[in-house]
């Protein structure tokens, strides 16, 4: 874990941002932060799908709310439609990733006059 944290920090002193994925899918996610100061985690799909579910939408909002107490911007992805968008962002994801903004592709595809 040291030589982790060690290889985190000399990146994030030239600039680069660091991204945990799939935060929340061990039992030890949290207790990592504690060690490890990543810039941005997304969580894992497990927290983001069935935001509808009021057990899954308070497990989520716990999660996110001990991210947040490291200052940690929150990445939620797997976002497939409209009303999982209000969601995600209610939960307290930052910033969104899923279908519902652009299938995967094998090229870099960006247009930024587009509206979603």
């Amino acid at each position: 874990l040291q030589l982790a944290k060690t290889q985190i920090e000399a990146l994030q002193h030239t600039g680069v941002q660091v991204s945990i994925n799939d935060f929340g899918s061990t039992l030890n996610s949290k207790n990592l932060l504690n060690h490890i100061q990543p810039d941005f985690v997304k969580l894992d799909k497990a927290y983001m799908t069935n935001l509808n579910n009021d057990d899954n939408f308070t497990a989520t909002q716990a999660l996110v709310s001990d991210i947040q107490q490291f200052d940690i911007d929150i990445i939620g992805g797997y976002i497939e439609a409209p009303q999982e968008v209000a969601k995600a962002w209610s939960v307290g994801a930052r910033y969104l990733q899923g279908y519902y903004f652009q299938k995967p592709t094998d090229k870099l595809m960006l247009n930024h006059d587009e509206q979603v």
